[in-house]
């Protein structure tokens, strides 16, 4: 590359395939600064975060398994000249025993009293509880502190401090990813 142009990079080789569904996407640009970044599939897009000043961006979001990506990017060199960058791959696929899936309470909807907490329970043994805690999220409006607590290696539940304000709406976000 010429003195001053953009040369941009991702840590996911050109067709890789295998890659794990944990697998950090980085894209980085040398000479320049990255003006965009996105990273789709058929089943939608990955969320990332850009670094300040634009020299690199990171996917904050987890991989399906089984599925081909396509990272885009571009990015403005040293030179003032416009560079777009395109690659694919794909994750590793995932047989069900190396899935699990959680089935949550209360239902979207469902009114509950104050004392109910937000249950996940998991169909198969959680081993690493610190990473799960991570990748669910629980908001609620009005905001109200509360924290996770394991019943059993496939059972959290979200409590509150305090018994919950009448009418507070709860929101779960489960990011887990195969």
């Amino acid at each position: 590359a010429e003195a001053g142009a953009a040369v941009v990079s991702t840590n996911v080789r050109q067709n890789a395939s295998d890659v794990p569904v944990s697998k950090v996407v980085t894209v980085e640009v040398a000479s320049g600064t990255l003006d965009s970044v996105k990273v789709t599939s058929p089943a939608g897009a990955v969320q990332g975060q850009m670094a300040e000043g634009g020299a690199a961006w990171s996917s904050t979001g987890g991989l399906e398994p089984g599925v081909t990506y396509t990272v885009r990017s571009v990015a403005t060199g040293e030179d003032g000249e416009s560079v777009r960058s395109s690659s694919r791959f794909s994750t590793q696929a995932l047989t069900l025993d190396q899935q699990v899936y959680p089935s949550v309470s209360p239902l979207q909807g469902e009114e509950v009293g104050v004392g109910m907490p937000v249950i996940v329970n998991f169909d198969l043994p959680v081993t690493d509880r610190a990473s799960f805690e991570r990748h669910m999220s629980v908001q609620t409006t009005p905001r109200q502190a509360g924290s996770w607590y394991w019943l059993s290696d496939n059972i959290a539940h979200w409590r509150p401090k305090t018994y919950w304000k009448p009418g507070t709406k709860v929101q779960l976000e489960a990011d887990l990813n195969g």
